[in-house]
This record gives C-alpha cells, structure tokens and sequence, in this order.
C-alpha cells in the first residue's frame, strides 16, 4: 500500500515503476485512493473505503459484509452507513424474504449530488435573509457568502442539465 501511496503522489512513478497506474489498479489500491480523496476533503477514510467498496463491487451489500470487507466495528459502519445514505451515494433497502437490510449505490447518485448542493446553497441563503441588508453590505465576508449564493443559484440549474444532457449523449451511444 505504501508504494501505490507514492506513486498516486508522484507525477512520474508510472513511469520508473514500469506500469501505467490506472491499468494496473486493484481493489486494494482503489479503495486507498478513495479513502484518501475523501479524508483529504474532510471526511473520514472510513466512509471513503465503504464508498469505495460500493464503486468497485456495484453489488447490494449487507452490513455485515461490509464489517468484513473493509475491517471496522459494527457502530463504525452503522455511522459512516448512515453519512453515505445523508451524501446521497447509497441507499437503504429490503429484499423479500430476506431480514438483513441492504445497501446499494443509488442510481443517478451523482445527479442528486448536485440537487443536494442546491439545497445547501438554499440553507446558506436564508441564513443571510435573516441578516440586515446594512449589514451584509458592510462586511466583506458576508458579501463573499451573497455573491457565492448567487452565483451558484445561477449556475447549478444549468450545470444539472448540461449534466443530464451528457448522461442522454452516453447512453445512446
């Protein structure tokens, strides 16, 4: 794990190593490099293993499997489980006949991804519907949050469906 940790760091390691890093990718490797991007944006390697898992397996899981494959507790899972389905990446269910729940990638995760953004941008904004206009224009940082408020009420619609219209041109194909 060591030596793929250095080489996703180092530009030319594919190179001196011999190998084209993204060919030659294995589970092990995949689900250390989703650990790392998500701890390195704030959240826990832990709920980056258990993403990864998901990517790299695209099968239904049931918690127990997951406390297997990626070697946590039980209440480490029941949490990061739960982060996953409040991001919007996964999905709880039930299978008829079958008592465990089960967890599955959602389809269109990474549109819903955006709506949720959207949803955070609509939080920010009646936060500062709350402060004084005065305010707002006296202080800089509030300005800052107001323009990027504004800037992304206008342009997360039309990235949502450029995003929509790149899905349809894929799949046609």
């Amino acid at each position: 794990m060591r030596l793929f940790l250095e080489c996703a760091t180092n530009s030319d390691c594919s190179e001196q190593e011999g190998f084209n890093f993204m060919e030659n990718i294995n589970k092990k490797n995949f689900l250390g490099q989703v650990s790392l991007y998500f701890s390195e944006i704030g959240l826990s390697k832990t709920f980056g293993l258990i993403f990864g898992l998901f990517l790299w397996e695209n099968k239904n899981f049931e918690m127990k499997d997951i406390i297997n494959e990626v070697k946590i507790s039980k209440s480490t899972a029941s949490v990061e489980l739960r982060k996953l389905i409040q991001f919007g990446a996964i999905e709880k269910f039930y299978e008829i006949g079958q008592n465990a729940q089960l967890y599955r990638i959602k389809n269109n995760m990474w549109s819903e991804v955006l709506a949720q953004k959207k949803n955070e941008i609509d939080k920010l904004r009646s936060i500062l519907n709350g402060v004084e206009k005065k305010k707002i224009n006296k202080t800089t940082s509030l300005q800052d949050i107001q323009n990027y408020c504004d800037f992304m009420e206008e342009e997360l619609p039309l990235l949502s469906q450029k995003y929509k219209k790149f899905i349809e041109r894929r799949n046609k194909k």
